[in-house]
């Protein structure tokens, strides 16, 4: 009995690290803390944090997670897409020391986002666009020469595809409204006058960056009866 009830836990305890090791947050993530006493979300990451900065920088009085010491770091993987990712950022006595917002496709080879020497006192919301093929972000406290981090309310978007809302006409103006795009990233509107060439002879109109609001794309309207179509692309360098 003994054998059967070891091997048993044995089963169980294995079973729970598979979930940690392979557990993937899904889009969109948010989380606001508290972060040092509090068990990581599913795909959530959280690495040598300190004390939490109290009430934090949100207004949710849940805490701001504490970086101080070289190779902290709170990390995020996830299973699609990602959009643009956003949180709260301080410097408590912050100098000569570097600070990054690292992206990763997997996990093992990172590149900045962001990196920050200098961070003001008083927290900041800050915004980065993610590359489409990443699934792994982090917030790396590289190197600590004086001074700690704090971040706080971290939410990760999804990716999402433009699509178009509304066409309306008034005059010669043609307004394309788009609902809902990522922040960060570049879009185009494109019209063409005839779909049944090969290839379609698609030609730029407007360029709008992503916003948290609909975008509304300009295009001059044909002065005669030709049906003119219209597709939104994104097209981030």
């Amino acid at each position: 009995m003994k054998a059967a009830s070891k091997a048993g836990w044995t089963g169980v305890l294995a079973a729970l690290a598979a979930h940690w090791v392979f557990a993937q947050a899904t889009l969109p993530a948010r989380y606001t803390g508290p972060w040092e006493y509090s068990t990581p979300p599913a795909g959530w990451t959280f690495t040598g944090l300190g004390i939490d900065y109290l009430p934090g920088y949100d207004g949710l009085g849940d805490g701001a997670a504490k970086l101080d010491g070289t190779g902290d770091f709170i990390a995020i993987h996830f299973s699609s897409a990602p959009g643009a990712v956003t949180y709260w950022v301080a410097g408590n006595t912050f100098s000569g020391g570097t600070f990054r917002v690292d992206q990763s496709v997997d996990g093992t080879n990172w590149t900045a986002l962001q990196t920050y020497t200098q961070l003001a006192a008083v927290a900041t919301f800050r915004t980065n666009a993610t590359s489409p093929e990443a699934r792994h972000l982090r917030f790396h406290y590289a190197e600590k020469v004086t001074g700690n981090v704090g971040v706080d309310d971290i939410t990760v978007a999804a990716f999402v595809l433009p699509e178009i809302g509304s066409v309306a006409v008034a005059g010669r103006d043609a307004a394309i409204t788009v609902p809902e795009t990522v922040v960060g990233r570049t879009y185009r509107l494109e019209h063409a006058d005839a779909l049944a060439t090969n290839p379609v002879a698609w030609t730029p109109d407007d360029v709008e960056m992503g916003s948290t609001n609909a975008l509304v794309f300009h295009d001059l309207a044909p002065s005669n009866t030709v049906l003119r179509y219209y597709r939104v692309l994104d097209a981030t360098p």
